[in-house]
């Protein structure tokens, strides 16, 4: 019993010094969030988020911010690169901040919160909590989701760097890369591309077909390919198209 107390007093000393000690300058914020100066103080200017630091310290105090504040900014502009909109991030930044507190606490140990959100009818946008191992709530066939307790060990990770004055670690997801449409749908063999469902020759003969066929269309007197050829393109088109249908299931690169 005294073990579970003295946990939950660690954990609730680590919430209390972690998220609600005003120990961050403007520039840790700036460097733990990723904004520009302009769009923190847009942040800022229009109270877009509830943050719990003082907002005017005093003349001569610069501001500081607590890591709860920096939690719900990070939300806030998370939340509206994809859409949501920013007049009520606060609403989301507020549910965050929240859920980092207890856990920190030992409150809610619930594993895997994700919210939902998406617009409604009236306008306003829905924030749906789903939980790992639960059973997933009804939703609209597409949704935002926000990572909640990813987001919050992103930033506590970064807090706690800070704080220890040690390197930053970022959490940068790279974008994928565009593919080719053409690609997805080959199989690579290692002296050329070969569509799937068609052999190398098959392949070759179907680029050569097509190539054919375009000009044909090109051409004013439209003669460069006979009606064999033709049947012959749309043959090794049409099994081509078959077997792209089942790509998805056993696309692989070399």
């Amino acid at each position: 019993m005294t073990e579970s107390v003295n946990e939950i007093w660690a954990g609730f000393n680590d919430a209390t010094r972690i998220l609600r000690a005003a120990q961050f300058a403007r520039r840790d914020v700036i460097e733990l969030t990723g904004l520009t100066d302009a769009q923190l103080k847009n942040t800022l200017d229009r109270d877009l988020v509830r943050l719990d630091s003082t907002h005017n310290p005093g003349t001569g105090r610069r501001r500081m911010f607590t890591g709860s504040d920096v939690l719900k900014i990070t939300v806030a502009h998370t939340m509206s690169g994809i859409g949501f909109p920013m007049r009520w991030s606060y609403l989301v930044a507020d549910e965050v901040a929240r859920r980092a507190s207890e856990r920190l606490v030992g409150i809610d140990n619930t594993p895997g919160l994700v919210i939902a959100t998406y617009p409604m009818a009236s306008g306003d946008w829905a924030r749906i909590p789903m939980w790992e191992g639960k059973e997933e709530p009804k939703l609209p066939i597409a949704v935002q989701l926000l990572q909640v307790d990813r987001m919050i060990d992103e930033v506590l990770a970064k807090l706690r760097a800070l704080v220890a004055d040690e390197p930053i670690p970022s959490f940068a997801v790279e974008e994928p890369k565009p593919y080719d449409l053409r690609e997805m749908f080959c199989w690579q063999d290692p002296e050329m591309t070969v569509l799937v469902g068609l052999s190398r020759e098959e392949t070759v003969e179907f680029f050569e077909l097509s190539e054919l066929k375009t000009q044909d269309m090109l051409s004013e007197t439209k003669s460069l390919i006979t009606d064999e050829q033709e049947d012959r393109l749309q043959e090794l088109n049409e099994r081509y198209d078959k077997a792209s249908i089942l790509v998805p299931l056993k696309y692989r690169k070399a």
